[in-house]
């Protein structure tokens, strides 16, 4: 997942995760980012997932948007990059991957790994017996 960390604007210091792609940022309430920063247009620009090869920002119109102090029309996002849409501030970061609880898991396969070796042992005792 995308993360938007505010830097300058008025909701400085937060942190917008983007689950849901396009993902809009400007000052009309349907944005999935809405801001009234000076500067920023009603639809100003969008985020757009391409599965494979990562994230892209768009600028919507006449917009203008820079991306690490220069401007771009349309570019591929990297972790850590600025971007400035009038006065807001953002930097993009890819958000640490959620790992499933895999105890119950884990505990079931060491537990078979177990059953097996010792029904291993058990067959060799009888062989070595019978033998």
């Amino acid at each position: 997942m995308l993360v938007l960390k505010i830097l300058a604007g008025r909701l400085a210091g937060r942190e917008i995760p983007a689950g849901r792609f396009p993902f809009s940022i400007g000052r009309s309430g349907d944005s999935s980012l809405a801001t009234e920063d000076p500067g920023v247009w009603d639809r100003h620009a969008v985020i757009k997932l391409h599965p494979g090869e990562g994230f892209s920002i768009n600028p919507v119109g006449e917009a203008t948007v820079l991306l690490n102090g220069e401007p771009c029309e349309a570019a591929r996002l990297r972790n850590g990059d600025v971007l400035r849409l009038g006065s807001l501030d953002l930097q993009c970061w890819l958000s640490p991957a959620r790992q499933k609880r895999l105890r119950v898991a884990e505990g079931i396969t060491w537990g078979l790994v177990l059953a097996v070796l010792a029904l291993q042992a058990f067959l060799l005792h009888r062989l070595v017996v019978a033998g």
